[in-house]
């Protein structure tokens, strides 16, 4: 076996799958580990942290979308109604977020609330990607495309 296709194979061993219900710091553990195998690979670069804060933040970020929704799903029930502007609600939901009081407003079946990431090895580029369930609102949608551009 050549050294390219031994590199190769260590980080198809590296290859991984997750799936987190809880964005609290003890799910987080399982992230952790995942890349301080990605690390342990790699003699000269250490970038664990790096890697580990910007797979966190996406994560993190993930999730605050998800409570967001499943917020102002709870906001339209309780008034009523079919659209509340974002204006009228947000600080609301900073102030949930930030007093770590939102999941009294997740829906009883947590089934659909939770992020997947995984780690994929592919034309020997290691890619890390996080996902979850859902779309983003009209809202999302133009943030990222005025990012993009």
């Amino acid at each position: 076996m050549n050294t390219s296709s031994a590199v190769d194979e260590r980080l198809r061993s590296l290859e991984f799958d997750l799936k987190l219900q809880d964005p609290r710091i003890q799910s987080m553990n399982q992230l952790r580990d995942c890349i301080q195998r990605i690390n342990n690979l790699f003699v000269q670069k250490k970038f664990k942290g790096v890697l580990f804060a910007l797979t966190h933040e996406l994560v993190s970020n993930a999730f605050k979308a998800m409570y967001k929704r499943q917020f102002y799903q709870y906001l339209l029930t309780q008034q009523k109604t079919d659209f509340i502007p974002e204006e009228k609600w947000i600080g609301d939901f900073q102030e949930a977020l930030e007093a770590g009081n939102l999941d009294r407003y997740i829906a009883a079946d947590r089934s659909n609330f939770y992020v997947q990431i995984s780690g994929r090895l592919s034309r020997r580029v290691f890619t890390v990607e996080v996902r979850n369930p859902g779309v983003p609102s009209r809202i999302e949608l133009a943030r990222i495309e005025t990012f993009i551009r």
